[in-house]
């Protein structure tokens, strides 16, 4: 995505759009904050309220599952963990688009950091220990995806191995 893209999709996100991604459990906290785009495969209210979206959304020729802003204020972290329904194991992968991020923010896979930049697209397999906190003073967004792994998706990875 270009930062062009970027920056237009962030200059039509406003403060109330968002909500808390864990309001209660083991999990809450007010540092984690979501805007959910596609939830189950289907377009909610909010995906109409964001213009480009569309483009991105038909340029990806694999089923979405899920598409969400993700949002983490500074102070805020999430602890090592794996989630299945990225994992390429399953069949699936989760795909980062970093709108906002800063020095200051670790994001680690298998213990190694991940130096996600605004406009690019990083592709993860969830069934990996990862965890993010961010020590910046300012938000951390990104566009976050979950799809199939298609033939078009699996021909544009790196090959198995690779590092």
């Amino acid at each position: 995505m270009s930062l062009d893209k970027a920056h237009s999709l962030l200059s039509q996100i406003h403060e109330e759009d968002w909500s808390l991604t864990h309001p209660e459990g083991s999990y809450a906290s007010h540092h984690w904050r979501v805007i959910k785009l596609i939830s189950k495969g289907e377009k909610t209210k909010a995906f109409g309220k964001y213009e480009g979206l569309e483009d991105l959304v038909s340029s990806i020729q694999a089923p979405i599952k899920m598409m969400t802003f993700y949002s983490i204020l500074p102070g805020g972290e999430l602890h090592p963990h794996r989630d299945l329904s990225g994992a390429f194991g399953m069949g699936n992968l989760r795909l980062h688009i970093p709108l906002i991020t800063s020095p200051r923010l670790s994001f680690q896979v298998s213990g190694k950091a991940v130096p996600m930049q605004p406009g690019e697209l990083w592709a993860l397999d969830t069934s990996y220990l990862h965890s993010v906190a961010n020590h910046g003073a300012s938000d951390r967004i990104h566009l976050v995806l979950e799809v199939e792994a298609s033939p078009w998706l699996r021909q544009r990875l790196p090959p198995l191995g690779a590092r």
